[in-house]
């Protein structure tokens, strides 16, 4: 995409009238100010510069150019923002070269399967046996208008004949998976004879369906079939429900993952929206990855059988792999979250409020099921906990686990850090994922710095004489740290990191009444800060290869990682004391 093109977009744009479409703003002194919608305040730290065309949250450290607000609020990919933000402007933008199908022949695909939904739901009017389930299964008509659920016709050419009256391929109704074609030819109806629920991508579309049979249908007959993968879907990547939840991970501050359709559709009735399930697949790294976009809390409610539990133990490793929060829902006798919701909503809220955190879920799991100090207890905490224990990526909390363990159950530390740090016989779940992490105070105080080398050459001096090293700097903001204390202008850099940094200064300086003796003792303050967060990431890194090298009984390597650790604990302390006189 070429940048005049974006910066097209961007000047026929006011980001303080977009983001106003979003966020209710007032206006604070040349700025203007207002609740931030990606994280949870009561006291607005939500700047927009209407002066600048950029945007900024002193309290979750969030902040870019309007694209980059719908984006994040839209949790969508770059391209998609981007689109969003020409239809708003009135741009007309490139083509864009897919390796895949093009745009035209998605949205076709799109609207066949849109046009299925809408077939279906109207055929659900004329099978009272498919409207007995549902209202037996206690879905109110709002909650069936809302999920789109229908009714495939038991007839192998209903839905064709359908297509035809609207002069649609049908081989393109087969790529987009409502219709099916046999060995020799013939294209036919792919769902007949059941209840169908549309599966929606991000947006809200159409892009495939899940469909059941009605009660009383041979035992032959598969009761859920799915519709087949296609250019539109996915089944590893998409979750279901995502449309409507993504809103409500704000609100709630996690997901809740559980395993049928029917479960989030119950769960979305009676008003937990943060709720989403996998699409006809085992739960997937992708679709962790999609959901850790949104949240960082996961939530896991499974099926109360062997299935669910295998899924939940395979799920946690992965999730906490990819350093979610992870907690389990204790469902007690019922067999699914659908059933639990139906009978008695509030204690699915009060299950959800008081879930527990995955490693005590299996801790009490341990106690429950085994006989005290039993050699099977502790076979079952080698196998089941340990393996999870080690998916945590910080020490402290490995340390707790292992010293809990050891306290109730009498095994020795010594004997726990032993145990191979994965399960024999289960492959080791890849964590190595590009997962974007969540903004955090250190890149707030990393852009303060860079601001205050820009406008403050006092700051500069001082930064240039208490040493700040490359390394520490993420790699975006590098060479404008290297320009910067090089002594290089960058006050009419146009780059948007660069404007931000600077703005985020300007308006601490506005907040504190242009008083810059405060605004020094604040940057010195976050100096500090940042290079002590640094630190700390790197000694618990470090902690981890120590404890590594000693169970490989390299004491040669031990030793030197010792000593470079006593060496970072003692400039700690140095940055501690600093930081405690600033």
């Amino acid at each position: 995409m070429a940048d005049n093109t974006i910066e097209d977009i961007k000047d026929k744009l006011d980001v303080a009238d977009v983001i106003g479409r979003y966020v209710q703003l007032k206006k604070s002194g040349s700025n203007l100010k207002g609740l931030c919608p990606f994280h949870s305040e009561k006291t607005g730290s939500f700047m927009v510069s209407p002066q600048k065309q950029i945007w900024h949250c002193f309290g979750c450290g969030l902040g870019g150019d309007v694209i980059g607000f719908l984006k994040q609020y839209e949790n969508v990919e770059f391209r998609e923002a981007l689109e969003m933000a020409a239809e708003l402007a009135g741009v007309q933008l490139p083509t864009y070269k897919r390796t895949g199908p093009d745009k035209n022949e998605l949205d076709e695909l799109i609207k066949i399967n849109e046009f299925a939904a809408s077939f279906f739901q109207k055929a659900l009017t004329t099978s009272p046996a498919a409207q007995k389930y549902l209202t037996e299964r206690g879905l109110s008509s709002q909650t069936i208008e809302r999920w789109r659920i229908g009714f495939a016709p038991d007839s192998f050419d209903s839905l064709v004949h359908a297509l035809q009256t609207k002069n649609v391929s049908l081989e393109q109704a087969v790529k987009a998976g409502v219709l099916a074609k046999s060995d020799n030819g013939k294209i036919f109806d792919r769902f007949r004879g059941r209840i169908t629920f549309p599966i929606f991508d991000i947006k809200g579309q159409v892009v495939a369906f899940t469909a059941r049979t009605l009660p009383g249908a041979p035992e032959d007959q598969a009761k859920y079939i799915n519709s087949p993968e296609t250019s539109l879907y996915n089944k590893s990547k998409l979750v279901f429900g995502l449309n409507y939840a993504k809103d409500a991970f704000r609100e709630m501050g996690q997901v809740v993952v559980v395993e049928g359709q029917m479960d989030v559709i119950s769960a979305h009735q009676s008003g937990f929206k943060n709720t989403v399930a996998t699409s006809g697949t085992a739960l997937t790294e992708d679709q962790l990855r999609t959901l850790k976009r949104f949240v960082g809390t996961i939530v896991f409610a499974f099926d109360n059988d062997d299935a669910g539990g295998k899924a939940l133990w395979r799920g946690s490793q992965m999730a906490l792999g990819l350093d979610f929060e992870v907690k389990v829902v204790d469902l007690q006798t019922a067999k699914d979250p659908d059933e639990l919701i139906r009978k008695s909503p509030r204690t699915w809220e009060k299950l959800i409020s008081t879930s527990y955190r995955v490693v005590e879920y299996y801790l009490e799991l341990a106690r429950s099921k085994f006989q005290e100090g039993s050699l099977e207890q502790k076979q079952f905490i080698t196998e089941q906990i340990l393996p999870l224990v080690h998916k945590f990526s910080d020490p402290v909390k490995v340390d707790h686990y292992f010293q809990k363990i050891s306290s109730d159950f009498g095994i020795s530390e010594q004997a726990l850090k032993q145990v191979p740090m994965q399960k024999p016989g289960v492959e080791p779940v890849a964590t190595n994922f590009n997962i974007v992490a969540p903004p955090e105070q250190e890149s707030v105080w990393e852009k303060e710095i860079l601001g205050g080398l820009i406008l403050f050459p006092q700051f500069l001096e001082f930064v240039r004489v208490e040493g700040l090293p490359d390394a520490l700097i993420s790699k975006e903001l590098q060479e404008f740290f290297q320009k910067a204390i090089l002594g290089e202008n960058l006050k009419d850099r146009k780059d948007s990191l660069v404007t931000e940094s600077i703005f985020m200064v300007e308006s601490n300086l506005e907040n504190l009444d242009n008083n810059e003796l405060a605004l020094m003792r604040e940057l010195t303050k976050s100096f500090f800060q940042f290079k002590l967060a640094k630190l700390r990431h790197y000694l618990q890194k470090l902690t981890i290869d120590i404890k590594k090298a000693e169970q490989d009984q390299n004491t040669e390597l031990a030793k030197q990682l010792g000593g470079r650790f006593a060496q970072l604990s003692s400039t700690r302390f140095e940055i501690e004391t600093k930081l405690r006189e600033a």
